[in-house]
């Protein structure tokens, strides 16, 4: 199959779209099945299902009585495709020459651009060779390795790259526009999402045992020669386990993960 087209759904009100498939000619020429019918097919993420709504009040607003309706959040959409032809003028040739990935949404595929790798190792005055701590394939690297002197190892490096990314975001926010609430709630996601960055190489997980809900307490079992507990050492939320609504908009809450705060100590 081949996609044709990538939209978001115009909430609540149709929405119309032309595209020009020309160039996907030659893939329509050999999709027709033996009888002779092409096939399209659509999806969209609704996020509803057929009770979704709410009760809620209509106020008429000439003679101001209100009324009990139920608001649906609606379970589906009904689409409709239609193929707009053209006589041919003139013979072109629509063999494709050549693919180009132009972007790609946070729920759809990504594409890799590559990555960064750091390797620690030695080398001396009389040898112009390295040798690394640990054995590494660097046949893939896009481009000869370059080699640093980093004083005080890894970490000093993974750590300048943090502060590189805090600069970039800081820039961002900067330029971002919109209202003063949707920068400050902004600012408050990128500092949450840096001190989760920070903080997370150095936390330890824990498996939990048992919950008592009467006193809020949980027991669990850590490796101690990972961590030494001490009383009043606070505790988090791995960032993919717990799920919690939280407001987006003003009028807008979505099920999302636990933001990164300590959870209880």
């Amino acid at each position: 199959g081949a996609e044709l087209l990538r939209f978001v759904t115009a909430y609540r009100t149709g929405l119309e779209a032309l595209v020009d498939i020309t160039p996907y000619s030659p893939l329509l020429n050999a999709a027709p099945d033996t009888d002779g019918n092409i096939h399209f097919y659509a999806f969209i993420d609704t996020w509803v299902n057929n009770a979704s709504g709410s009760d809620v009040l209509f106020m008429d607003n000439v003679t101001g009585q209100c009324i009990v309706k139920q608001h649906t959040d609606g379970n589906g959409w009904a689409l409709t495709l239609d193929l707009v032809l053209w006589p041919r003028r003139q013979a072109v040739d629509t063999r494709p020459y050549r693919s180009i990935a132009l972007a790609s949404g946070f729920f759809g595929a990504r594409y890799p651009l590559g990555f960064v790798t750091v390797h620690e190792g030695n080398t001396s005055v009389d040898s112009p060779t390295i040798d690394l701590d640990t054995p590494a394939d660097l046949s893939g690297a896009a481009v000869a390795p370059p080699v640093y002197a980093c004083p005080k190892g890894k970490q000093d490096t993974l750590r300048a790259a943090l502060l590189g990314y805090a600069a970039q975001e800081s820039e961002r926010l900067e330029r971002q526009e919109g209202s003063e609430d949707e920068k400050g709630r902004a600012r408050k996601e990128t500092a949450s999402r840096l001190v989760e960055m920070m903080v997370w190489p150095h936390l330890v997980e824990v498996n939990v045992i048992d919950t008592f809900d009467k006193d809020r307490a949980v027991f669990a079992s850590y490796d101690p020669g990972k961590v030494s507990a001490r009383p009043g050492m606070l505790v988090f939320y791995a960032s993919t386990d717990v799920y919690t609504q939280q407001r987006l908009y003003e009028d807008l809450w979505l099920n999302m993960t636990y933001p990164f705060k300590a959870a209880g100590h």
